[in-house]
C-alpha cells in the first residue's frame, strides 16, 4: 500500500548512478576528479543524463529535471554539485543569448557533456548494469587507453570520421571494456551521510594540495575504518602522500 512513487524511485536510481561514477573517480584519481567535478562537462553531463533517463522512463524530461535536480545533486555531493550545474548551465545559456566571449574549449566541454550524458542515459535505460564504467567516471578519473587516448579524444576523433551514433557506440564499448583492466572503481550503493562527508572531504583536499600530510593520513585511516575504501586503496594513498616528504 505504501512505498516510493515511480518518480522517487527514479530519483534514487539516478542518484545511485551518479554517486557511483563520482565517488569511484574521486577514489581513483582524487585530484583530477575533484577539479573536474565542478566543470562544464560534468554539469552538462548531469543535466542531460537526468533529462534523458526521465524521458526514457516516460516522464516529461525537462519537468522531471527541474523538479528533482537539486535533490539528486545534493544526495550525491551536497551543495557543490548542484551549485556547479546551475552556474555552468546559466553561463552557457547567457553565452547563447548574448553571444558572450566564452572560450571554445568551454563550449566544447559542455557540448561533449551533453552528448555523452544522452548516450549513457540511452545505454542505462536499456541495460542498467551497475558495474559498467560510465563516460562520467572515465572523464573525471582521466582514464586513458594504452595509447594515451582519453574519452574526449576518442569522441572528437570519431566525430571527424563517423556519424554521431557510431561515435557513441565506440565510447560505449570503452565503458564496457575498461573495467576489465582493473579500472572499475565504482561503488554500487546509495550514498550514506558518511559517504557524503567523505566525498566532500576528498573534493576539498583536491582543491587544497598543500593540506597537512599528517591530517590526510589520519583521514585515509578514518575512511578505511568506516569501510569507505579498501586496504589496497588506503595503502596506495599513503604511499603517494609519503612520497611527497
Amino acid at each position: 500500500m505504501f512505498g516510493f512513487s515511480k518518480e522517487e524511485k527514479l530519483c534514487t536510481e539516478i542518484g545511485e548512478y551518479l554517486h557511483r561514477s563520482i565517488r569511484g573517480a574521486l577514489l581513483d584519481n582524487e585530484r583530477t576528479a575533484g577539479m573536474r567535478v565542478g566543470d562544464m562537462f560534468t554539469s552538462a553531463y548531469i543535466f542531460s543524463f537526468i533529462t534523458s533517463v526521465a524521458e526514457h522512463k516516460d516522464f516529461d524530461g525537462d519537468k522531471f529535471r527541474d523538479s528533482n535536480l537539486k535533490k539528486i545533486c545534493n544526495g550525491v555531493l551536497p551543495n557543490r554539485l548542484y551549485d556547479a550545474v546551475v552556474r555552468n548551465s546559466a553561463v552557457m545559456e547567457l553565452a547563447s543569448d548574448l553571444d558572450n566571449d566564452i572560450t571554445q574549449d568551454q563550449k566544447s566541454l559542455f557540448q561533449n557533456g551533453i552528448t555523452l550524458g544522452n548516450g549513457d542515459a540511452m545505454i542505462h535505460s536499456h541495460d542498467p548494469n551497475p558495474h559498467r564504467n560510465t563516460s562520467l567516471f572515465l572523464y573525471l578519473s582521466d582514464w586513458r587507453d594504452e595509447d594515451g587516448t582519453g574519452i574526449l579524444d576518442m569522441l572528437q576523433e570519431e566525430d571527424t570520421s563517423s556519424a554521431p551514433d557510431e561515435s557513441l557506440e565506440h565510447v560505449a564499448e570503452v565503458c564496457d571494456t575498461s573495467k576489465s583492466n582493473g579500472e572499475d572503481q565504482q561503488i554500487s550503493s546509495m550514498p550514506t551521510n558518511q559517504d557524503k562527508s567523505a566525498a566532500v572531504k576528498l573534493n576539498n583536499e583536491a582543491d587544497n594540495p598543500s593540506e597537512n600530510i599528517e591530517e590526510r593520513l589520519a583521514f585515509i585511516k578514518n575512511l578505511l575504518e568506516k569501510g569507505l575504501i579498501t586496504e589496497d586503496q588506503a595503502d596506495l594513498k599513503r604511499r603517494n602522500l609519503l612520497s611527497q616528504l
